[in-house]
C-alpha cells in the first residue's frame, strides 16, 4: 500500500483560495476567515492525517470541518447522516476515501443573524444557508481528492499488443539533479512508442516500463543544477532522451531539463505536444538533405505528422513536394494540406509518375520510414545522385540494397533519426530556431488527426495502429 504524502504547504493555500472564491460566487454576502494552515497526523498510523479547516462567518458563526484522509479503512461503513463519503471509483486499488464531516454543527446564533429576504424566516433562511454550506463541503472534497491522490501514470509490464499498458497510480516522482517535474497536459503520441512498446524499437523495455516522447504542459518544480526553467513555464518536450529512463505519459513526468523547451504562445498544449518529433525529424530534409527550392522532394506515408511536417517544410523553402499514400481518402486530404503532387500506390505507377512529374529526371530527395522492398522501386524512381534518407523500418520485410541502382545513378541511400540532430547543439540550435520561427508566424501548423483522454490511452494506440489517421494522435490529460 502507497502511503498518502503530507500534503504541501502552496497545495493547503491553494485550497484556501479555491474555498474562498466558491463562498463568494455563491454567497457574495458572507464574510469568511479561512485558516488551513496544517495538516496534522492522527493516532500513529502514518497512512492518516486529519486536516482542520475553520470557517467563521456572520450566519453561521464558527465551526469546524475536518476532513480524514484513510486508505487503510476506505471501505468502513460511514453511516453518520452528516457525513459526506467521496469514492475514487477505482475498488481494490484503494489509496482512499475522503471522509468529511461536521464536528460542530453549523447552527444559527442570535448574534450572528443578518438581515434575510421579506417574508422569509430565520429558521428558512438558515436552512438555504446550510444548503450552500453542503454544497461548498462537496466541493471542498473533491479539491482534496484532487490534490492529494497520486497521479495517474501509464506503463506496461511485458511487450505485446496495446492491451499491455497500464494507468497506474503512483506517487508523485520527484526531480533529480538536472531534472524537472512537469505537470502533463497533453501527450503526443508516436510511432516509435508503440514500436517500444511491441518489443520492436531502437532498443528494448525494461520492466515495469513508461513510455512516451513528447508532452506539454506546466513545470511544477525544478531539481538542483537546472537553469533557465522555473515553476509556471509553460514548455513541451524535445525526444533527446531514452524511454528506458524517462517517460511522458501521465498526468506527471520527470524529464531531463534539456529535453525541455518553451514553446510559442499561439499554440495550445495540444498543439505544443505536436511540434518537435514532426519538425525535428522532418528537418533532416534540410540538415542531411540539404533541400532546396526548385527541387523535387518525394515523401512516403506521407500522411503521418512527420510526413505532413514534410510536406509544410518543402512548401517553406520552395521545394516540389511529391506524397504517395495507398488511401483514396487520404489522397484528397494531403492535397487539401499542401502536397503538390499526390501518387496513390494502390492505383498508380509510382515510378512512371516520378518520371512524369520531373519531366523524366527523377526526384532529387526521398524522406521515407517504410523500407522494406519499397526502397527497390525508390530507386529506380530516384535521379541521378539522389539521396534516400530512411527514417523508419515500417515494413516487415527485409531491406534489400537496390546496389545496381545505386551503382548507375551515384545514389546516396543513408539512414537517419532525429537524434543525429538533438545530440550536436548547433544542429539543434538551427533546427529550433527555423521552426518556432515559422510556427510564429503561421507558416507551420501541427495538423492534429483526434485526441483522446488519459483513460483511453490503449485506444488511442490502437487508433495508431489502424494507419486511419491524418496527423498528430494526442491524448489530453
Amino acid at each position: 500500500m502507497h502511503m498518502i504524502r503530507e500534503a504541501e504547504a502552496k497545495d493547503v493555500s491553494a485550497l484556501s483560495h479555491l474555498y474562498h472564491q466558491l463562498v463568494r460566487s455563491v454567497a457574495p454576502d458572507t464574510m469568511i476567515d479561512v485558516r488551513a494552515d496544517r495538516i496534522e497526523q492522527i493516532r500513529t498510523d502514518p497512512h492518516n492525517f486529519l486536516f482542520v479547516l475553520e470557517m467563521k462567518d456572520r450566519i453561521c458563526g464558527s465551526a469546524f470541518l475536518t476532513l480524514c484522509l484513510d486508505p487503510l479503512y476506505r471501505y468502513q461503513p460511514y453511516a453518520l447522516l452528516e457525513n459526506f463519503v467521496i469514492d475514487q471509483g477505482q475498488k481494490g486499488k484503494g489509496y482512499g476515501t475522503i471522509l468529511a464531516r461536521y464536528v460542530e454543527h453549523f447552527c444559527l446564533q442570535a448574534d450572528h443573524r443578518v438581515p434575510h429576504p421579506e417574508g422569509a424566516s430565520t429558521r428558512s433562511w438558515g436552512l438555504v444557508h446550510r444548503l450552500i454550506c453542503t454544497s461548498l463541503l462537496f466541493a471542498i472534497c473533491h479539491l482534496l481528492f484532487v490534490i492529494l491522490r497520486m497521479p495517474r501514470i501509464v506503463r506496461f509490464h511485458e511487450v505485446g499488443d496495446a492491451n499491455v499498458l497500464k494507468l497506474e497510480e503512483l506517487p508523485k516522482p520527484q526531480p533529480k539533479e538536472g531534472e524537472v517535474l512537469l505537470r502533463v497536459e497533453a501527450i503526443g503520441l508516436n510511432r516509435a512508442e508503440v514500436m517500444f512498446r511491441s518489443g520492436q524499437y531502437l532498443y528494448q523495455p525494461t520492466f515495469p516500463s513508461l513510455l512516451g516522447y513528447e508532452a506539454a504542459g506546466i513545470v511544477e518544480a525544478v531539481g538542483s543544477g537546472v537553469t533557465g526553467l522555473k515553476p509556471g513555464d509553460r514548455v513541451s518536450s524535445i525526444p533527446s532522451f531514452s524511454m528506458t529512463e524517462y517517460g511522458t505519459y501521465g498526468e506527471y513526468a520527470v524529464l531531463p531539463a534539456h529535453a525541455l523547451t518553451s514553446y510559442p504562445a499561439n499554440l495550445s498544449p495540444v498543439e505544443g505536444t505536436s511540434i518537435w518529433m514532426q519538425y525535428l525529424t522532418a528537418y533532416g530534409v534540410v540538415e542531411f538533405g540539404g533541400l532546396k527550392e526548385g527541387q523535387h522532394l518525394l515523401i512516403t506515408a506521407a500522411a503521418s505528422s512527420v510526413g505532413l511536417a514534410a510536406i509544410q517544410i518543402a512548401k517553406a523553402v520552395g521545394a516540389i513536394s511529391i506524397v504517395t499514400t495507398r488511401n483514396k481518402a487520404k489522397a484528397s486530404a494531403l492535397s487539401d494540406v499542401g502536397a503538390d503532387f499526390v501518387v496513390n500506390t494502390n492505383s498508380e505507377d509510382l515510378i512512371q509518375r516520378v518520371h512524369e512529374i520531373t519531366n523524366g529526371k527523377g526526384f532529387a530527395l526521398a524522406f521515407d520510414p517504410v523500407a522494406g522492398p519499397g526502397l527497390e522501386t525508390l530507386a529506380k524512381a530516384a535521379g541521378k545522385g539522389a539521396m534516400i534518407i530512411e527514417y523508419g523500418a515500417l515494413a516487415p520485410e527485409p531491406t534489400p540494397y537496390p546496389l545496381f541502382a545505386a551503382i548507375r545513378k551515384g545514389l546516396n541511400i543513408r539512414g537517419y533519426t532525429l537524434f543525429e540532430i538533438n545530440t550536436d547543439p548547433e544542429r539543434q540550435g538551427r533546427a529550433k530556431k527555423f521552426i518556432i520561427d515559422k510556427l510564429v508566424d503561421g507558416t507551420f501548423r501541427p495538423i492534429i488527426a483526434k485526441t483522446f483522454k488519459l483513460d483511453e490511452i490503449v485506444q488511442a494506440h490502437r487508433y495508431m495502429e489502424s494507419n486511419e489517421h491524418i496527423g498528430k494522435i494526442v491524448v489530453s490529460v
